[in-house]
């Protein structure tokens, strides 16, 4: 609801806003990031909130498994190639890195990017 509501609304015209939008508390980057998928996929006549949403969170799911990527190179300078290897599947295979990786909120891609 933070940012995909917004990109979707932006895209095809109409959405809730909230007060965080009114005020201009949020910021657009996150949300503009989603609009160009967004826009293929009304360019393509999918204009099914729920499709639209499943291929963003899709979307997402692949962007967390940078968060896995560089968790093994991350661990390669302190522990061994195997070691490393099993690192990056219990990262991958954590319940709330599934959970979340998929999420449409600033804080799964930020915790990806920090």
């Amino acid at each position: 609801f933070q940012v995909l509501e917004p990109a979707f609304g932006a895209v095809h015209g109409y959405w809730m806003k909230t007060w965080e939008w009114e005020r201009g508390l949020r910021s657009w980057v996150f949300s503009g990031l989603l609009m160009p998928p967004l826009f293929l996929l009304k360019t393509l006549g999918v204009d099914n909130p729920w499709i639209s949403g499943a291929v963003i969170r899709t979307l997402m799911g692949v962007f967390s498994l940078f968060g896995v990527y560089y968790g093994y190179r991350l661990s390669k300078l302190y522990l061994n190639e195997a070691a490393s290897k099993y690192f990056a599947l219990f990262i991958a295979i954590t319940p709330a890195f599934i959970f979340f990786g998929v999420r449409t909120q600033s804080e799964s891609v930020c915790s990806v990017l920090g």
